[in-house]
């Protein structure tokens, strides 16, 4: 499946994320937590490459931006030191052009200019609290969501809530949904990898894939890491940003 279903829009909606669960194969998430203990640099190449357009996600991820996304930024997340940043642009002074991008609704359905996909590649019990989140932040478009000056560091504090899932499986959310993902006090090993994607014309982060890692990705991905822009209005038609454009541009030998 991956169109998003009735609930998991409402939930989107409502909170700001839903959960896909056990969508990776068994084997497919060994080999990405073996890849994350050996060579955490590499990725997204090599295993990990099966994540971008991963059938369990795309779909949805595709229905949400409104168009073919690119991949904006990875991301993975050790959870014994864990992540305190605030994720998410309204987590910095409002920016009154960023709203173009931010979370809406179009013919009926919610929409959002940058999604995170966050693979869960061990079990996640909620009462651990491995992310917590503010419901419905992703909707507030204030100086700072919710005026969070004095943000509290208690993950068991009852603004934030949580969820548990079992290994394999995706959390899909808004990239304007303030969390936190504190360090565990488990001593299991734990990971997350974390896929940032974005509306082609939304620039909104420095991607920190390296050159090396870009080409040793298989050419049907490679195209999700294209420049942001939509439209090029040189030539006509005007061109648009779409992922066929640039497979089949990368294909003839072209940049």
């Amino acid at each position: 499946m991956t169109e998003l279903t009735d609930e998991e829009r409402y939930r989107f909606e409502t909170l700001g994320l839903f959960v896909r669960p056990a969508i990776l194969s068994d084997d497919l998430v060994a080999q990405v937590k073996s890849q994350v203990r050996t060579d955490e640099r590499s990725i997204p190449a090599g295993p990990a490459a099966a994540l971008i357009d991963h059938p369990g996600v795309l779909g949805a991820v595709t229905e949400l931006i409104g168009s073919d996304p690119r991949l904006e930024h990875v991301e993975v997340l050790d959870r014994h030191s864990g992540n305190v940043a605030w994720g998410g642009m309204p987590a910095e002074p409002y920016r009154s052009d960023m709203h173009l991008f931010a979370n809406g609704t179009r013919r009926g359905r919610a929409v959002c200019g940058v999604v995170r996909v966050s693979f869960e590649l061990d079990r996640v019990e909620p009462g651990e609290r491995a992310t917590v989140f503010v419901p419905g932040s992703h909707r507030v478009e204030s100086g700072r969501p919710v005026d969070l000056v004095d943000r509290p560091d208690d993950p068991d504090d009852p603004l934030f809530a949580s969820f548990g899932c079992p290994p394999g499986s995706a959390v899909i959310s808004s990239e304007f949904l303030i969390r936190s993902s504190p360090p565990w006090p488990s001593s299991r090993d734990q990971s997350t990898v974390s896929f940032v994607y974005a509306h082609p014309a939304v620039a909104y982060s420095r991607n920190i894939v390296t050159r090396e890692v870009l080409d040793a990705l298989p050419l049907r991905v490679r195209g999700y890491l294209r420049d942001p822009w939509q439209y090029d209005f040189g030539t006509q038609p005007p061109t648009r940003n779409v992922l066929d454009r640039h497979l089949a541009s990368m294909s003839k030998g072209g940049s």
